[in-house]
């Protein structure tokens, strides 16, 4: 099981999304919860530095295996 945390950036992004986008995000973050860094694809050859798609949106994230912490860092479009 791993924790999530986000960081104000990915916060601010957040909020203004609508509420089926809130959704959908919610359900990835508790995905990364349980699964880890299963989720998403590897960017730059980079194990730790992910993105999950969604809606035609990503969503950013950092991987840290040995704490067993996701950090949530952005969303783009």
């Amino acid at each position: 099981m791993f924790r999530v945390f986000t960081t104000e950036e990915f916060d601010g992004g957040f909020n203004k999304l609508d509420k089926s986008e809130q959704f959908r995000i919610n359900k990835i973050l508790e995905q990364l919860k349980e699964q880890g860094d299963d989720v998403g694809k590897p960017l730059s050859g980079l194990s730790f530095f992910k993105e999950k798609k969604f809606n035609g949106k990503r969503l950013y994230f950092l991987v840290y295996r040995e704490l067993s912490v996701i950090l949530v860092i952005g969303i783009s479009d």
